[in-house]
């Protein structure tokens, strides 16, 4: 039996848990928006590339080596004349994740 419960603005589900107040910074709780290592971080920007975006916002939960993880994955890029990124503590986590702002720049 699945059940459903709502509690105030947090779906719960027995599999799946959805955050719905973006302004509150919960959107970066979810997997869509959340990059666990440099790996799953250089599919993300790929992805992003690949869709022209200009901006891309994601928390990064290997914050101790965001610097280096950003250098590598923008390595493995293609199509890009530049990039532009800043961090910040994301403090909805009690772990040392990070969330990154980054701005394409397209040939």
């Amino acid at each position: 039996m699945i059940g459903l419960l709502v509690v105030g603005v947090i779906l719960i589900t027995p599999k799946v848990t959805t955050l719905i107040n973006p302004e509150m910074g919960c959107v970066y709780l979810t997997d869509e928006n959340t990059a666990a290592n440099l790996q799953d971080l250089t599919s993300k920007i790929g992805a992003a590339v690949d869709n022209r975006q200009q901006e891309l916002v994601i928390r990064y939960m290997k914050g101790t080596t965001v610097t280096s993880d950003m250098r590598k994955a923008f390595n493995a890029q293609k199509g890009l004349s530049g990039f532009s990124y800043s961090h910040e503590d994301f403090t909805r986590t009690p772990d040392n994740d990070k969330l990154v702002r980054i701005v394409f720049k397209y040939q």
